[in-house]
């Protein structure tokens, strides 16, 4: 009597389950990381998006307030009572319609692109619509404030003579210069923000002579201002300027 054959095994042993489970912890495991990674990078990037949207916006309403001042507005950079010059901080008179947000569509006042410093050291750069005293030409507390850019770690302003061909870091002539550029730095980052904004000059008027009736040559008047040194400066977590003295008529 032959022995009957040996029945098909039905099942895995443990051995291959336990290599299968390798194999897919393996597999699993490297897409995880790779989705991980993904996703990482997606979210920096994201980020990264946000942050340069904020500073082309702010940019694109500096160039377009800027561009187009009327040719008798004035722009100054502030110092302190003490002559100290305030670096983060730009002044905008006769100029209405500059920075127009919501109901501030006309503002007859001072407006100063300028830092507020926060709790934790950092500065936030925004618009002030000053309202003038009368008497002192000083602007009133409270000012509205509308903030643009946070978490900023340094600001600066710098002003091109084309006469002079120089960059200066303060400006207070009467005349606007011919171009302005900002400088800004967040925190935790190494690489600064720079833009440069065009502004239009008060061209000379003709001046017509009183005995012959023709055009005399038109002469364009310069006004006086100190200027001090070149290059621009950089703020780090100052306070408001305070009460301020300026050169040049306004």
């Amino acid at each position: 009597m032959k022995p009957a054959p040996p029945h098909p095994r039905d099942g895995f042993t443990l051995l291959e389950v336990v290599v299968a489970l390798a194999v897919f912890v393996v597999i699993a495991g490297g897409l995880f990381a790779t989705v991980r990674t993904t996703v990482k990078a997606a979210a920096t990037l994201r980020d990264a998006q946000k942050e340069a949207n904020g500073f082309y916006g702010f940019f694109a309403v500096c160039r377009r307030s800027f561009s187009s001042l009327p040719a008798a507005a004035t722009v100054l950079s502030p110092v302190t009572a003490t002559g100290t010059s305030v670096p983060y901080e730009v002044d905008i008179q006769g100029a209405p319609t500059a920075f127009a947000f919501g109901d501030k569509a006309f503002f007859y006042g001072e407006i100063a692109v300028t830092a507020h410093p926060e709790d934790d050291g950092s500065l936030t750069l925004g618009i002030e619509y000053r309202t003038l005293d009368p008497s002192s030409g000083l602007p009133l507390p409270n000012p509205l404030w509308l903030p643009l850019l946070t978490d900023l770690k340094q600001i600066s302003w710098s002003f091109y003579d084309a006469s002079a061909d120089t960059w200066y870091d303060t400006w207070a002539e009467t005349t606007k210069p011919s171009l302005l550029q900002v400088t800004l730095l967040r925190n935790g980052e190494n690489q600064a923000w720079t833009a440069t904004f065009g502004l239009p000059s008060l061209a000379a008027q003709p001046q017509f002579s009183s005995s012959g009736g023709g055009v005399a040559s038109a002469s364009g008047s310069s006004s006086g201002g100190s200027r001090s040194g070149s290059g621009s400066g950089s703020s780090s977590g100052s306070g408001s300027s305070g009460s301020r003295n300026r050169s040049g008529s306004r």
